[in-house]
């Protein structure tokens, strides 16, 4: 069994938890939910919510748990930083959209909205929770989300007040500034605050069947629902779009995903199929409500298939070899570089889009009709969200690494109280092994 944890770092968060409890009990209200006035309308978003919300508490938890020994932590931590950030989310996301906007603080209206927009908030703090996973505490976690969400915030606020992003998916927004910011935190952690980080050859830094078949369940279901993901705040006129686009290059992700795993390695890898199959959704998120055409939107996720799995057997190699970088989820394959690749084609997809083809859309996606000044717009907020998850990350990394430090890596042991299962597993062993006796004697 493991130490015990810190109870100080528990009463940190306690502390935490009851500051979120005054937040919204002096600056929040019921938003507006009669339709006819302007308000929103909870049926048109409470089912892709859900299918949301199921992709942040189950996929990515189950994702997470192909360590062979760090399950409960996977899906423990994913579930309690979760709630956490949650509701933090909506007051940080909520405070700096109000001070970027210049407009006079007021009470948060609550709506289903708002919900959603804590859900995005969580998911960009979880992917990069993704590159630290096994090698750091909850306590270090709760503490880095908080950096995470106040530059989360303002990063979203200047590119949806100032630059007006097209981003509906978050492939910018959520996907490549989680997985950025994750991974600075790991290489100031790394190289500057816990340099025992750089040993991280352990043997359980590795997966077992059982557990590649937990993290395949999250891998479904995050595959399952991006579609929802992507399309839960589009207008009905976009949606049907967001929602084909959406899945068209899921496949193509998929369908690469399986080619280029089994052609450059020689046989299908569970790393990769567990990932790249999803960097289509990643991948076509800012273009997702964009008039592409199917045939498009496959070669995005064709595209991001092939390069999540060249990074898997590629670059995360090569960087973790040359330059010490860590990342035990891979997600800047998953979701850092399909992140730029939808940047990128959203700056194309603006670049080229004309009146004939959008009509009354043109001047609502494209600023006011200038799809060239848009297409600059997009280009910056993509360097800005790099810039920013990289400066931040770097500084939530050297917060943390004061904190009380991992005990060991990998191991569900530091935390949790593992002595029924240690006990479970030695009754296991002697069974096998005496059944192996009984069938050795029996052929002798």
């Amino acid at each position: 069994m493991g130490e015990r944890m810190s109870r100080e770092g528990l009463l940190v968060i306690l502390v935490l938890e009851i500051l979120i409890i005054i937040g919204y009990g002096m600056g929040t209200k019921y938003g507006d939910f009669d339709t006819t006035s302007g308000g929103t309308n909870v049926n048109d978003y409470y089912g892709p919510f859900q299918d949301v919300h199921v992709m942040v508490f189950v996929g990515f938890g189950f994702l997470m748990t192909f360590l062979k020994k760090y399950g409960f932590s996977a899906v423990g931590f994913t579930f309690f930083i979760g709630a956490f950030v949650l509701q933090a989310s909506i007051l940080v996301n909520s405070f700096f959209h109000q001070i970027i906007e210049g407009v006079k603080l007021h009470a948060i209206p609550l709506d289903i909205t708002s919900l959603i927009i804590g859900d995005f908030a969580t998911a960009s703090l979880l992917i990069s929770f993704g590159a630290l996973i096994g090698k750091v505490t909850p306590f270090q976690v709760i503490i880095l989300s908080i950096v995470h969400l106040i530059f989360y915030s303002i990063n979203e606020g200047i590119l949806v007040v100032s630059f007006g992003v097209t981003d509906i998916g978050g492939s910018m927004v959520i996907h490549a500034f989680g997985a950025y910011f994750g991974l600075a935190a790991s290489i100031v952690l790394t190289h500057f605050r816990q340099r025992a980080l750089r040993e991280t050859n352990s043997p359980l830094n590795g997966s077992v069947y059982h557990s590649d078949i937990f993290a395949m369940v999250g891998t479904v279901f995050l595959w399952l629902f991006w579609p929802s993901f992507n399309g839960v705040l589009a207008d009905e006129v976009q949606r049907h779009r967001v929602l084909i686009n959406t899945l068209f290059s899921l496949c193509g992700s998929c369908v690469v995903a399986f080619l280029a795993s089994g052609w450059l390695r020689g046989r299908f890898n569970m790393v990769d199929i567990q990932n790249a199959t999803l960097a289509g959704g990643v991948a076509i998120g800012s273009t997702a409500n964009f008039i592409l055409g199917p045939a498009v939107a496959i070669c995005i996720g064709c595209l991001a298939g092939f390069v999540s799995v060249a990074g898997y057997i590629y670059l995360q190699p090569y960087l973790k070899r040359k330059f010490g970088v860590d990342d035990t989820c891979g997600v800047n394959n998953l979701h850092g570089m399909p992140g730029i690749i939808g940047g990128i084609t959203s700056c194309i997809a603006c670049a080229v889009a004309t009146p004939s083809v959008y009509g009354s859309e043109f001047t609502t996606l494209f600023a006011g009709g200038d799809e060239n000044k848009q297409a600059l717009n997009q280009f910056y907020s993509l360097l800005i969200t790099l810039a920013m998850a990289l400066v931040s990350g770097a500084l939530g990394g050297f917060v943390i690494g004061f904190l009380p430090k991992m005990t060991q890596f990998y191991s569900d042991s530091v935390d949790w109280d593992m002595e029924d299962e240690e006990k479970d597993n030695a009754t296991l062993n002697s069974m096998e092994m005496q059944t192996s006796i009984t069938s050795d004697a029996g052929m002798w």
